[in-house]
């Protein structure tokens, strides 16, 4: 998401905010939330356009669904942020496209389609060793993987070795460019999330704004300062009082998409100075060995 767009969202928040009462929950809801296309799907945004010789060029390659259907499915490694988006089986035409992002290094995608083994054990084996492409001054989001093309398609030599387990949803990869090795190893997360969504509740209730955006998902700690934040979380809040206590208020639900991020939900409850409890759907992002939050978003 553009500077512009938040920056757009910061202004409208001066109007919207005191109403809800979360400048912050509100930001963060809005930047974490992929855009949807009319099918449900999250759109194409991580295709790259038509190379020069046309090869894979035909943007028929969408990106992952939240169910995983039509064969396509991304693997995300939380602790550096790469992401391999790759059609496998069921996919027709387009089985074998993949495209890889690495945090700090770019977007790559091979000129021709990988081989796609299924095993008896329902595990994938995804293998290309040949010509390609590279977008090295691609914006890799690392979160949701919209990432940001910037139109170049430098030529390189690609080689994956990937490996999908039988789950469905963790894979390992590792991908050569011109003989430099980036790999990926899609885990379920290590912890449960009760510990950090605590933490974070807790911030919430000292109404320590810096600590609440230490905590929050990378996407919003690369768009927002941490001055801009505290100051608009300061402002929401003060027109209800402070919060008197935060505390989760439901079970913990766990889920894995096929966009290749895990997320977990609860249910909170938050008291304000003025008497007012405000229920709301916490939202979390396992990223970088860690719970990060994605969103409060006020609920009945």
């Amino acid at each position: 998401m553009s500077g512009m767009k938040v920056n757009a969202m910061l202004r409208r928040s001066a109007f919207i905010l005191p109403v809800l009462l979360i400048s912050s929950f509100l930001v963060v809801s809005l930047l974490a939330k992929p855009a949807t296309t009319a099918d449900g799907s999250l759109g194409d945004h991580s295709f790259p356009p038509t190379t020069a010789d046309g090869s894979l060029g035909d943007r028929s390659f969408p990106a992952t669904t939240a169910d995983g259907s039509l064969g396509y499915r991304s693997f995300k490694d939380a602790s550096n942020g790469s992401m391999l988006t790759v059609a496998l089986q069921d996919a027709g035409a387009n089985q074998g496209k993949f495209q890889f992002a690495v945090t700090g290094a770019g977007l790559f995608w091979p000129r021709d389609r990988a081989t796609v083994t299924v095993n008896s054990d329902n595990s994938v084996v995804v293998g290309y060793d040949g010509p390609g492409f590279a977008d090295t001054q691609a914006v890799i989001d690392s979160a949701f993987g919209h990432h940001q093309r910037s139109g170049e398609a430098l030529p390189v030599t690609v080689r994956l070795e990937a490996q999908v387990n039988p789950d469905g949803i963790t894979a390992s990869a590792r991908l050569w460019v011109n003989g430099v090795l980036y790999a990926l190893n899609d885990q379920r997360p290590t912890l449960d999330a009760d510990a950090d969504l605590l933490t974070i509740l807790g911030a919430f209730q000292s109404q320590d704004w810096a600590v609440v955006y230490s905590w929050t998902y990378s996407g919003v700690r690369s768009e927002m300062t941490e001055t801009e934040f505290v100051a608009a979380s300061t402002q929401a809040f003060s027109a209800d009082g402070s919060v008197v206590h935060a505390t989760r208020t439901g079970p913990v639900s766990y889920a894995t998409t096929g966009a290749g991020f895990d997320t977990a939900t609860a249910r909170v409850a938050l008291t304000m100075s003025s008497g007012r409890i405000v229920n709301a759907d916490a939202s979390l992002i396992w990223e970088d060995g860690r719970w990060a939050l994605l969103s409060i978003a006020p609920g009945p």
